[in-house]
């Protein structure tokens, strides 16, 4: 579900479901090796931790929101 929400909000702010990745990605062109390890480790990290991580406490924060009726941030 995280992976999907990201790649929707992705697509929505700039029209390209996979912004983050074409955006690093030109980064790193200028280094010879730093693309294969930021594909090989970045992509991976920010796809299977970070995202999920995120969205996790997000919609934490949101529950609590909703169950309390705390509409602050």
């Amino acid at each position: 579900i995280t992976i999907g929400w990201w790649l929707i909000q992705n697509y929505i702010d700039h029209k390209d479901a996979f912004y983050f990745i074409t955006e690093t990605a030109k980064i790193y062109d200028q280094f010879n090796t730093a693309g294969f390890l930021q594909k090989l480790v970045q992509y991976p990290v920010f796809v299977f931790y970070t995202a999920p991580l995120t969205a996790v406490f997000s919609f934490k924060i949101i529950y609590e929101s909703f169950k309390g009726k705390e509409f602050t941030l």
